[in-house]
């Protein structure tokens, strides 16, 4: 009683013990991946602020360096810039005429609604062409659906990607107009939405004489703080907008040298922490829930695990003696037991089948063997009498029954023929001996022809590959009551790497929905081993020997009937020739 009592104490001091490890390993494992979110959620944030600064410094950089190139395009000549005045001073009919007779002058065609269009249709980001000259009040406007542009009297651009480039006289350099080009802003939208930690994110950018032209909210910025930020915005100059903003949100600020523009990513430090704060109570209770269920099982493992396993350990020993009959009982709770059990039972288990198997094997070595033996027996007498049969038909002047039993002598000695490979030559042999057995049987109501082109009779092909096909016309489609029935196989080949073979018959057709599923049932992969050498047993012997380059499918004919075709890769060697013969 004493010893069970110390080891019972002994028990629950290593399971208290145990319990304090593990919610010591808990707390420390909850702590350190709660202080690598929050660093983790610092830095994340940071990086997508860069990445975002910097997506959208590249994309404005291109939107000027484009919009410089345009206005560089139209700087080139001064005569360019003359025909502008004339575009805003005149009619569209007068401008047209006033192009083509500069033209004639000697200058080059430049007709300014249609540079517009060409410039649109290059750069398809782009959503507008904005032209305003210093010596007229008017605007031209192109937009996408509108790509030769007009002019309008008032035209106001807000809340959009502008890029501006100046327009300058190249003899005075004297400012005469400026162009202006927004763009689509969903290509940036669309990177930035697929960016990591955008969704409480807003974009601002800034020209260079600190105006807003493009404001970006993510989908977790709520209105309030869209309105707050835009009030500050309102209320500060770009220079100080990050001093201003800092105290309640992360600004990370960018300059795009080209073009002057500011871009500042502003993220709500109150959306960050709050984010950390579920990370870090969803880290706090998945470690409250892990402890409670270690410390459970803990305890349930300890109070009955000694026993399981001492059980075991004798039923085990009883095993070991020689009883294999004997199995280990399966505790009840003990889960890591429970496999330990179940494994050595099945072990138990296949160790009987085994010795089973092997007595089982010898028995069906022994009875294989004896019908081998018979197998070699019986054919060989069965040869012995239909050539006895024949000889005695010739001597009785029948040579018709002799052909008829020699025919069926040849059919009994190729299907006991074990080879799994014969010739496209034999097998065709064989296919007429077949038919020539219904032949004689219904004479004057059956014909049939064989084509076979000299240089596949050696190609090699697997045994019973045409017979299954030709035997379902003569168990299916064929009708004796008619005079006119007909099959024909047909054996080609199709230039030099493949082989056609058809079998034709006029006999019944098959409906659309029979062709489809005998299609679908000739390709599906069997789901055991066939039993019968049907079609598609012949096709997936077709594919193992030919590899996938073998196809096999029916079809009904035109005039009915039933065709079969087998499209093979030829084997190498095999010569090509042209001529063929005929067999009836």
């Amino acid at each position: 009683m004493n010893r069970f009592s110390r080891r019972n104490t002994s028990l629950r001091s290593l399971i208290r013990t145990f319990s304090w490890l593990t919610t010591a390993v808990v707390v420390f494992v909850v702590g350190i991946a709660s202080v690598v979110r929050v660093q983790n959620a610092l830095s994340s944030s940071q990086q997508a602020r860069t990445i975002a600064v910097s997506e959208m410094g590249n994309q404005l950089a291109q939107h000027q360096q484009d919009t410089d190139q345009f206005a560089a395009q139209i700087n080139d000549r001064a005569s360019n810039l003359a025909n502008l005045m004339q575009y805003f001073s005149q009619s569209p009919a007068n401008y047209a005429e006033y192009a083509i007779d500069d033209s004639l002058r000697g200058n080059q065609y430049w007709y300014w609604p249609r540079e517009a269009q060409n410039m649109m249709i290059q750069k398809d980001q782009i959503t507008r062409i904005v032209l305003t000259m210093a010596a007229s009040k008017k605007v031209f406007v192109a937009t996408r659906d509108d790509k030769m542009g007009r002019l309008y009297t008032k035209y106001t651009l807000a809340n959009a990607l502008v890029a501006t480039s100046p327009l300058t006289n190249p003899y005075t350099s004297i400012g005469v107009g400026t162009l202006r080009m927004t763009y689509d802003p969903s290509i940036v939208t669309a990177q930035l939405r697929r960016l990591h930690d955008t969704a409480a994110m807003q974009l601002l950018v800034f020209d260079n004489d600190g105006k807003q032209l493009w404001h970006y909210q993510g989908a977790g910025v709520g209105s309030a703080s869209q309105q707050a930020v835009q009030k500050t915005v309102a209320a500060t100059s770009s220079d100080d907008l990050a001093r201003t903003l800092k105290p309640r949100y992360f600004v990370q600020v960018g300059n795009v040298s080209t073009g002057g523009y500011r871009v500042f990513a502003v993220v709500a430090r109150a959306a960050v922490y709050a984010q950390i704060g579920q990370n870090i109570a969803l880290y706090a209770l998945l470690g409250g829930l892990v402890l409670a269920i270690l410390l459970t099982l803990l305890r349930l493992i300890f109070r009955r695990y000694q026993h399981a396993l001492t059980v075991m350990v004798g039923e085990m020993q009883v095993v070991g003696a020689g009883h294999l009959q004997e199995r280990v009982t399966i505790p009840a709770r003990n889960e890591d037991l429970q496999i330990l059990a179940k494994g050595t039972n099945k072990m138990l288990d296949d160790i009987n089948g085994y010795i089973y198997e092997i007595y089982q094997l010898k028995i069906d070595q022994q009875d294989a063997h004896m019908k081998a033996l018979q197998a070699q027996i019986n054919p060989h007498f069965l040869y012995n009498t239909l050539e006895y049969i024949r000889m005695a038909a010739l001597d009785a002047d029948q040579p018709e029954l002799a052909e008829v039993v020699f025919s069926f002598a040849s059919l009994m000695r190729n299907n006991t023929d074990q080879s799994p490979v014969t010739t496209l030559g034999d097998e065709l042999g064989f296919i007429e001996k077949y038919v020539y057995l219904y032949q004689m049987r219904y004479p004057d109501r059956l014909a049939y022809q064989i084509q076979l082109a000299p240089a596949l009779a050696e190609l090699r092909i697997p045994k019973f590959t045409l017979q299954p096909i030709v035997e379902n016309y003569f168990a299916h489609g064929v009708d004796f009551h008619r005079r006119d029935n007909v099959i024909e196989v047909k054996a080609h080949p199709v230039g030099d790497q493949q082989v056609i073979i058809q079998v034709l018959n006029n006999g019944r057709s098959l409906g659309p929905e029979r062709v489809t599923q005998v299609n679908a049932t000739i390709t599906a992969q069997p789901l055991e081993q066939p039993q019968s050498i049907g079609l598609q047993n012949v096709f997936a012997r077709l594919r193992h020997f030919f590899g996938p380059g073998a196809t096999m499918r029916l079809a009904n004919r035109p005039g009915g009937g039933v065709m079969t075709t087998i499209l093979l890769p030829r084997q190498k060697g095999v010569a090509q020739r042209d001529e063929s013969r005929d067999h009836r």
